[in-house]
């Protein structure tokens, strides 16, 4: 007999009973392709997929998969009839499917309970009673428009040539100087508060300092006290040198976030670089200017090159990031993904099935917190990563490797700014030996 026909005279009811099984039979196939793609996206970029020979395979792979599933259903419940378990085989068959695919999806929905006592931004607080005007001055360059605004055309040089022969250059840095002086003023007025302060939000959207415009800034700055220590006036280069080196001094360890730790450190490392240079291997050096130096270029602490506050900050970010709508979580999966079937697919793999909001947090929150605890022992910070790598795991995949995307090199960071400390501390030492009657402290 027909197995449409177990049902009596309600063929119609067998025939939406077998549909329904079908359905299921797609479902877990698009479940198991799913995952074949999260592990493709990890080799390969998702706008791969766009390419129509990849989008074939993965449907491809589907509908084989279905049918394979489907036949095994109709086997089974065919078997299983003969036995006498059931007459009606494609309310079984729906059973079958159903009963797996629920226990699937339930086991990799299933989220853990939110965090509690989880860091906040009050674990970073504003530094100074002026941390709203030192952070909006400070801003006056942001990302963006803040790119444009000082382009100076040493920028274009070989910053070797300027160091070896100022003078040859003259005339472009008295311009770039000149063409800088409004940002002259803003370091001006920076200097004058006891701390920078750094109020970035954890929102995706927030504004961020432009990296561009103050490591071109800090370049014409360096430029211009090499050209005065030339000319013969090392005094008024040391001025203007140790006001920048101060402001930078009072961002760096109140940043919260590592793109603001590391422009400040990178604008660090040229003044300390041009310090070395001008004023400690030069010639054309006097005990003023090397006294002006001398307080602006002490020792980093330890606070100044920590990653504490930027690590808590990062992780803010990082929650707000997976807190926020899906459609943002899957503009993460990847960016480069423009067709609507690459952005249907990131829809897919963002949904609780491969992504459980509160297990990645809770996942973040033990990875950044081992983190913050290394940094602050001065370990090396690739200990935690390394084990977060390795936990990979079926449930929770797209979470896992969103959030292993989102984590830059910490470690790599971590070394840069152990380095920046020990030259920081060779030339404190260099100035001070200079000063303390070392040879060829004076002279032209």
């Amino acid at each position: 007999m027909h197995l449409a026909v177990q049902f009596g005279e309600r063929r119609w009811l067998g025939r939406l009973a077998w549909t329904i099984a079908f359905l299921l039979c797609l479902a877990y196939s698009a479940i198991a392709v799913g995952f074949v793609v999260f592990d493709f996206r990890v080799i390969y970029p998702l706008a791969a997929i766009e390419r129509p020979v990849y989008a074939v395979l993965f449907a491809g792979v589907a509908v084989v998969l279905s049918c394979l599933l489907f036949w095994l259903c109709r086997f089974l419940t065919r078997r299983m009839a003969r036995r006498g378990w059931s007459p009606r085989s494609g309310l079984l068959a729906c059973a079958l499917m159903a009963l797996p695919l629920s226990g699937t999806v339930a086991y990799l929905a299933l989220d853990m309970p939110p965090i509690e006592e989880d860091h906040t931004l009050a674990d970073i607080p504003a530094s100074g009673e002026d941390a709203q005007a030192s952070y909006a001055l400070a801003m006056t360059y942001a990302k963006g428009e803040g790119d444009r605004r000082i382009q100076p055309g040493i920028a274009q040089l070989d910053q070797e040539a300027i160091f070896t022969n100022a003078l040859a250059f003259a005339d472009m840095i008295e311009g770039d100087w000149r063409a800088v002086a409004e940002a002259r003023e803003v370091i001006k007025r920076l200097d004058s508060y006891d701390a920078v302060a750094d109020l970035t939000s954890p929102r995706e959207d927030t504004p961020v300092m432009s990296f561009v415009a103050y490591r071109n800034l800090t370049r014409v700055y360096r430029a211009y006290a090499a050209l005065r220590v030339a000319q013969g006036r090392p005094e008024e280069a040391a001025r203007h040198l140790a006001q920048l080196h101060s402001v930078v001094r009072k961002m760096m360890p109140y940043s919260r976030i590592l793109m603001h730790k590391m422009l400040s450190a990178d604008m660090a490392r040229q003044n300390i670089v041009a310090a070395h240079r001008l004023f400690t291997s030069g010639t054309n050096v006097t005990p003023e200017a090397l006294a002006i130096l001398r307080p602006a270029f002490a020792p980093l602490s330890d606070q100044d090159v920590s990653l504490h506050r930027a690590l808590i900050g990062e992780y803010l970010s990082i929650k707000s990031t997976f807190s926020g709508a899906r459609t943002r979580l899957a503009a993460s999966v990847d960016p480069y993904a423009k067709s609507s079937a690459a952005r249907f697919v990131a829809g897919l793999l963002v949904s609780p099935v491969f992504l459980n909001r509160n297990r990645t947090l809770h996942d973040a929150s033990h990875l950044y917190r081992g983190m913050i605890e290394m940094a602050d022992q001065g370990r090396s910070l690739e200990g935690p990563l390394n084990q977060y790598w390795g936990q990979r795991h079926i449930r929770n995949a797209m979470g896992h490797d969103i959030l292993w995307t989102l984590t830059p090199s910490y470690d790599h960071a971590a070394n840069v700014l152990r380095q920046l400390q020990a030259a920081s501390d060779t030339l404190a030492m260099e100035i001070r030996d200079r000063l303390g009657g070392r040879p060829g402290l004076g002279g032209n």
